[in-house]
């Protein structure tokens, strides 16, 4: 159901569903899957097997949307997996010990006995460039172009100094991207990186009162006491922002990030409150 979206460079499609993007269901993968882990931690059935089925689920759901954060979310439950080792320090370092090489073994053995499949399915996809060595294309996929053709616009603008201190807003920037990428209006592009997108949107002024914002929210919020799956899931969304965008000017992923920050600073108050 929903839609296929192909992506750049691909002969594999992957689904975005009835969502805008792709690139916005493979964050709220990402950004839900530590919820889950917890709710499937408090589960009182399937007690061996409920987290190697989570993983099931994720590699699945993983699979079927096939972007970057997509493929980012199956390392949560595999960190919850591992977390989960033992009952004192001393056994829970072996445990995961045990773990992490068996992990390894099993990927070693799947690589020997199907490398050569393995290879041409990869090569079907995003993960192509990453195969051929050319990290730095995984990494950006697409956005230097985006880069190259949106760049020079604003630089040479008119009024690129005014531009400068209070952004071309959202519009001028996809508008620039049309000519050069051959895009229409419909399809036109921003650069997809959000601080460059945020930067260049709302210049040094709106760069910095958001900024301002942003640090306000998360002193607010006492990111430093979230749980290690929360703050491994944010800090994996903050480099996909960084590097691949789809956080900041996403309004699923940005409302999500939101919402799950409010809820976790309720069960915090609750907690402290109880004790």
């Amino acid at each position: 159901m929903g839609t296929d979206i192909a992506g750049r460079g691909t002969d594999i499609s992957g689904n975005r569903g009835f969502m805008i993007g792709a690139n916005e269901v493979g964050l709220m993968l990402l950004l839900t899957a530590p919820s889950v882990m917890v709710w499937i931690g408090g589960l009182k059935v399937l007690y061996k097997i409920k987290n190697f089925i989570a993983l099931a689920i994720y590699c699945v759901s993983a699979i079927i949307v096939l972007t970057k954060s997509s493929i980012a979310s199956i390392l949560i439950p595999i960190a919850n997996w591992l977390l989960h080792s033992g009952k004192n320090r001393a056994s829970s370092g072996l445990l995961i010990s045990v773990k992490l090489t068996s992990l390894s073994v099993l990927l070693i053995v799947l690589l020997i006995a199907y490398g050569n499949e393995i290879e041409t399915i990869l090569g079907k996809t995003f993960l192509s460039s990453l195969i051929d060595g050319n990290m730095l294309g995984f990494i950006f996929r697409g956005r230097s172009d985006y880069y190259e053709a949106i760049l020079p616009g604003l630089i040479n603008h008119d009024f690129n100094s005014i531009i400068i201190l209070f952004g071309a807003g959202e519009g001028l920037i996809r508008s620039l991207s049309m000519a050069p990428l051959g895009r229409s209006a419909s399809d036109a592009t921003m650069f997809e990186m959000d601080a460059l997108d945020l930067f260049w949107a709302y210049g040094w002024i709106g760069f910095f009162l958001y900024l301002t914002l942003i640090y306000y929210l998360i002193r607010k919020a006492k990111l430093s006491k979230l749980t290690p799956l929360h703050s491994f899931a944010i800090a994996l969304t903050l480099i996909h922002s960084v590097l691949a965008g789809h956080v900041i000017f996403s309004p699923q992923v940005s409302t999500l990030i939101a919402f799950t920050l409010m809820l976790y600073s309720k069960r915090l108050a609750r907690s402290t409150e109880n004790t």
